[in-house]
């Protein structure tokens, strides 16, 4: 990666989206998004204006917040810091994306909601665990200790001998 490695102690949580319809793929990815806005700095997202007739309006409204429909499909960049504004505009469009993300100040990922909602996975420090796991009900979520806990992986890592 292009940023520094910083340590980390949150826990990866991903979301099994596999039975959810379409309305409960929304729901999810917004109630996992509001879990990490305490932490989020800057966000990205793409807008693929070629499937927006199927977008509501809210969110069709939302989406130019971040891109001009007569651009086309197309990236919103950094948008750093995240206003309000953003983040509920955001809110609106990531479900419908095929790629977002949100990070921290520090360049430690969040967030990633991608292929319109299908894929769901976050970031979040222990105690903050059971409030996500509540707010994505009744959707099973997938729980990873923090990465710097995990135990290597045999032939993966390089080791050192004085």
């Amino acid at each position: 990666m292009w940023f520094r490695r910083q340590r980390d102690d949150r826990w990866d949580l991903s979301v099994d989206t596999a039975s959810l319809t379409h309305e409960q793929r929304v729901i999810a990815c917004r109630a996992a998004l509001g879990q990490v806005r305490p932490d989020a700095d800057r966000l990205q997202t793409d807008v693929p204006w070629g499937q927006s007739e199927s977008w509501p309006d809210d969110v069709r409204a939302a989406a130019t917040v971040f891109r001009d429909p007569a651009r086309g499909y197309g990236s919103s960049g950094w948008v750093t810091p995240v206003s309000d504004r953003q983040w509920d505009a955001y809110l609106l469009l990531a479900p419908y994306a095929y790629n977002s993300d949100v990070w921290t100040s520090g360049m430690t990922p969040l967030a990633d909601v991608n292929d319109e909602g299908s894929v769901i996975a976050v970031r979040l420090p222990e105690d903050r665990i059971e409030a996500f796991h509540q707010a994505l009900a009744p959707a099973q979520v997938i729980t990873h200790p923090p990465r710097d806990s995990r135990p290597e992986r045999s032939g993966l890592t390089t080791s050192r001998t004085s």
